[in-house]
């Protein structure tokens, strides 16, 4: 269903995974994803769209309609543990003058006066179910409210003719 997904999105199926967490190539690592665990009554990161995350992290804007996140529960499926989002708040463009600041460096975490005009949900999910999100939603400060830890799975999916124009140093 995914690769539909992705042909009827994309005109192709071709993709790449990549772990992006740095501008530097030789931190980009390919066809890996990322775990994710958060304790019982922890706190998780901050209200972020993935958009924002990787134009700060390639310093230049990316055609969104390239990158697609999966988000696949492991441990942890009804609204106690699953990810907050926003439906429809992709379909915004949210200005980067939004950005929360740490130690005067801009975050790509939104400030709260900014992501409280917006309405957050969780999903039950069931064990086998995932969430294929656009980029530019809103999404996290999913505090697990829990008894167990929450793990879960991360994955982007790159077109892998949009990547070929990242500006990687």
């Amino acid at each position: 269903m995914i690769n539909q997904i992705l042909k009827n999105h994309w005109g192709n199926n071709r993709f790449l995974i990549k772990i992006i967490r740095s501008k530097f190539r030789k931190d980009i690592i390919d066809n890996s994803c990322g775990f994710r665990l958060t304790e019982p009554q922890k706190k998780s990161i901050g209200i972020h769209s993935d958009a924002a995350f990787f134009s700060k992290v390639i310093q230049q804007k990316i055609n969104m309609n390239f990158l697609k996140s999966l988000w696949i529960p492991l441990e942890g499926f009804d609204k106690k543990y699953t990810l907050r989002i926003s439906p429809k708040s992709h379909l915004k463009e949210h200005p980067k003058n939004k950005f929360k600041k740490n130690n005067k460096e801009t975050t790509y975490f939104f400030k709260n006066s900014y992501s409280e005009k917006f309405k957050f949900k969780r999903l039950n999910f069931k064990k086998g179910e995932l969430m294929l999100f656009n980029p530019n939603l809103l999404h996290g400060d999913s505090h697990n409210k829990g008894d167990f830890t929450r793990v879960s799975l991360e994955i982007r999916l790159y077109n892998h003719e949009e990547i070929r124009n990242w500006n990687f140093k």
